[in-house]
């Protein structure tokens, strides 16, 4: 959805991120050394939290020192998996499209693909036939996880709680295969797939050796 943004010009990925989101704020560092692509690569420095650090809701946690805690890293130097990252790139797209994330989402991607059953509604799915996650507790007996228990916005919806079913990711896959019509560009699929240093994930794809 961000590079729909890009293809717009409204968007780039070299651009610090408080270009877009200027209320944007980090604790011991400059914040806009953080680039849109540190975001979709993972190479921002942002930590990846618990839920346990929330706020009511993205603009309050990115946008307060006190919240964000140091960088783990400089910008651009390490991969470091982060649901943080794309929660970030969840409020630019938020800020740059002037809609809610989940109608960005499906006006610019789950429409276009046909991913009829995509959702960031956990109520939605689990009206269905779905799928739950697995904890183990103290005695490692294995736990069933609601699919309602992500409610932290600092997590959902952009930084881990999408739904979808098997059809329709085949359909997202089917897109890609497709040099991504009906969705983005081919140029943006190279984007997607783009390495920035020798790890599995680009900013958006994972590659795997068979």
């Amino acid at each position: 959805a961000v590079l729909t943004l890009r293809e717009q010009g409204k968007v780039e990925l070299d651009a610090p991120v408080t270009n877009y989101v200027p209320t944007f704020q980090l604790t011991g560092a400059d914040p806009s050394t953080v680039h849109v692509r540190h975001l979709l690569d993972h190479t921002s420095g942002l930590p990846d939290l618990g839920m346990d650090l929330c706020a009511q809701s993205l603009s309050e946690w990115f946008g307060d020192p006190a919240q964000v805690t140091p960088l783990w890293s400089a910008p651009g130097r390490i991969w470091n998996y982060s649901n943080r990252n794309y929660s970030l790139a969840g409020l630019l797209l938020e800020q740059v499209s002037g809609q809610p994330f989940a109608l960005s989402m499906q006006t610019r991607v789950f429409g276009p693909a046909g991913m009829i059953g995509a959702t960031f509604d956990p109520t939605t799915a689990m009206a269905g036939d779905h799928a739950l996650g697995h904890v183990l507790d103290a005695q490692t007996n294995p736990q069933s996880v609601e699919l309602d228990t992500i409610n932290c916005p600092v997590m959902a919806p952009a930084g881990g709680a999408f739904y979808a079913s098997a059809p329709d990711m085949a359909r997202f896959a089917q897109a890609l295969l497709a040099q991504g019509a009906p969705i983005v560009h081919p140029d943006s699929v190279s984007a997607m797939e783009e390495l920035e240093m020798p790890t599995q994930i680009g900013r958006a794809l994972c590659r795997e050796r068979v």
